[in-house]
C-alpha cells in the first residue's frame, strides 16, 4: 500500500482544495486517484508521475462521458415533458402554376395565418417567378412580375408584416445572371432596381427587420 498512500498524500498536497474542501466527495476523488495509481504501479505501466497524470485523465474521461449522457437524457426529458402534446406535421394541398416544374425555395411567416412562399415555375418557353400566400387555411398563387423573358427565379423571402415583404433571386438571359429584387406592399409585388457587379450576380438570401 505504499504506492497508494504516497499517491493519496500527493493528491492532497497538489489538489487540497479539490479534495478536502468538498467533504466526503473530495475524499472519494482522492481515493479514486489512489486506486488508479496503485493499479498502474502494480502492473508496471509507468512511473508514479505518469500514473498520477493518467488517473486525472481517467477521471476527466469518466466525467465527460457522464456529462454527455446527462445532456442527451436531459434533452430527451426537456423535449418531451410529461403530459405534453407533440404536434404532428400535416401535408396541406398547394397549387401549381405550370404543368412542368414548380419549385418553392423559401417561406416567411409573420403569424399562423400569414405566410409567403417563393420560387419559380417552368412554363415551357421560360422560367417565371412563383409566389404563394397562406391565409391560415389554403395556399393561393398571387401574381408576381418578371424582369427577363427567359428565366426568373426567387430564392428567398422575408416578411415583417402581412403587408411588407422582400423577395430576392435572379434572372438569366443567356450567359448573364442578374439580381432580382421584389417588394410586397400588401396588394402587389413590384420589381425594384438592384445592382450587379459581374456577369453572374445571384441573390440567395434576404432578411428584413422592419418595413422602413
Amino acid at each position: 500500500m505504499q504506492g497508494s498512500t504516497l499517491a493519496f498524500l500527493l493528491h492532497l498536497l497538489l489538489r487540497p482544495g479539490k479534495s478536502l474542501g468538498k467533504g466526503w466527495f473530495g475524499v472519494y476523488r482522492a481515493l479514486e486517484s489512489c486506486l488508479v495509481v496503485r493499479l498502474c504501479l502494480s502492473t508496471g505501466i509507468g512511473s508514479l508521475g505518469f500514473c498520477i497524470g493518467g488517473s486525472l485523465m481517467v477521471r476527466r474521461s469518466v466525467l465527460a462521458m457522464f456529462a454527455v449522457m446527462a445532456i442527451v437524457l436531459g434533452g430527451v426529458v426537456v423535449s418531451t415533458p410529461a403530459g405534453a402534446v407533440v404536434d404532428s406535421a400535416v401535408v396541406v394541398p398547394s397549387p401549381n402554376a405550370g404543368t412542368s416544374t414548380n419549385q418553392l425555395f423559401s417561406v416567411s411567416c409573420v403569424s399562423a395565418s400569414s405566410c409567403v412562399a417563393v420560387g419559380y415555375t417552368d412554363t415551357g418557353p421560360a422560367h417565371v417567378t412563383l409566389v404563394m400566400v397562406w391565409d391560415g387555411s389554403v395556399w393561393s398563387i398571387v401574381s408576381s412580375p418578371n424582369a427577363a423573358t427567359s428565366k426568373n427565379q426567387l430564392n428567398s423571402v422575408s416578411c415583417v408584416s402581412s403587408s411588407s415583404c422582400v423577395a430576392v433571386g435572379n434572372t438569366n438571359t443567356g450567359s448573364t445572371y442578374e439580381t432580382l429584387v421584389m417588394v410586397w406592399d400588401g396588394s402587389v409585388w413590384s420589381i425594384v432596381s438592384s445592382p450587379n457587379v459581374t456577369s453572374f450576380d445571384v441573390l440567395v438570401s434576404v432578411s428584413c427587420v422592419s418595413d422602413a
